[in-house]
């Protein structure tokens, strides 16, 4: 269960799941966090995502992996001022645990 080439995470499961020389194949691709995370409810496969993203669903952890190591975040923009600079504020609040 992953995102499609180019978004969050397909990388970095992949490359984990090659190192563990673990067969495999992409049973489903969706454009959605909640498409993906429905997915793996379902049991159709597993997926790599943050921990907290998976509150409302009935997921867990696997035992066959152990936890991937964090993620960083990089976040672009042309100004800080404004609504703009609210909503890095917000970003970088959320992403620093704060």
């Amino acid at each position: 269960m992953t995102f499609p080439p180019g978004g969050l995470y397909p990388d970095v499961m992949i490359d984990r799941i090659e190192r563990e020389r673990r067969r495999w194949y992409i049973a489903f691709t969706g454009n959605r966090l909640a498409s993906v995370l429905s997915a793996v409810e379902a049991g159709l496969g597993v997926s790599v995502l943050p921990i907290n993203t998976a509150e409302a669903y009935a997921v867990g952890v696997s035992s066959i992996f152990s936890a991937e190591a964090a993620l960083n975040l990089s976040v672009y923009a042309w100004g800080s001022s404004g609504q703009v600079g609210e909503l890095l504020e917000a970003i970088i609040s959320v992403t620093a645990g704060r």
